[in-house]
C-alpha cells in the first residue's frame, strides 16, 4: 500500500515550527517524500525510508522546538526500526531538492545512529 495525493507528495511525519508533530502515515506504508531519488546504491528512497518534513520555507532557521521534536521522532524511530543513516532530501536527490538546507543541524541527528544496522555499538 502506498499513500500519496494527487501532487504524488506525501510524508510519514510532518513538524511544525512550534513543535508539533503530526504522523500522516504508518511507518510500514510507501510515501512519497523522497521522489526520485538515490543513495549507496539504492534507487526509490520511497521504498527504503522514512519521511520526515519540516515546516520551513528554505530560508528560515529552525526553531529549537521543531529541532528538539525532530530529534524526539528520530530517536524513537531508531529505537524500533534499524535506521543506518539521517539524511535530506539534498543527500538523495542532488539538483533536484535542496532541503533541509543549509541552516539544518546535522551534528545534533548524526550522532543519533548507532555504529552497526542492528543499533548496537
Amino acid at each position: 500500500m502506498d499513500v500519496r495525493s494527487k501532487s504524488k507528495v506525501s510524508a510519514h511525519v510532518h513538524i511544525s515550527r512550534d513543535g508539533v508533530v503530526t504522523q500522516l502515515a504508518r511507518f510500514n506504508v510507501k510515501c512519497w517524500h523522497a521522489g526520485l531519488s538515490s543513495w549507496a546504491g539504492l534507487k526509490d528512497l520511497n521504498r527504503y525510508s522514512i519521511g520526515i518534513e519540516l515546516q520551513n520555507k528554505g530560508t528560515e532557521s529552525y526553531t529549537e522546538k521543531q529541532i528538539n521534536a525532530a530529534i524526539e521522532v528520530c530517536q524513537a524511530i531508531i529505537a524500533n526500526y534499524p535506521i543506518r543513516e539521517i539524511l535530506g532530501h539534498s543527500d538523495i536527490a542532488p539538483g533536484r531538492k535542496e532541503d533541509p538546507g543549509a541552516q539544518f543541524p546535522w551534528m545534533k541527528f548524526k550522532p543519533l545512529i548507532k555504529n552497526n544496522y542492528y543499533g548496537t555499538t
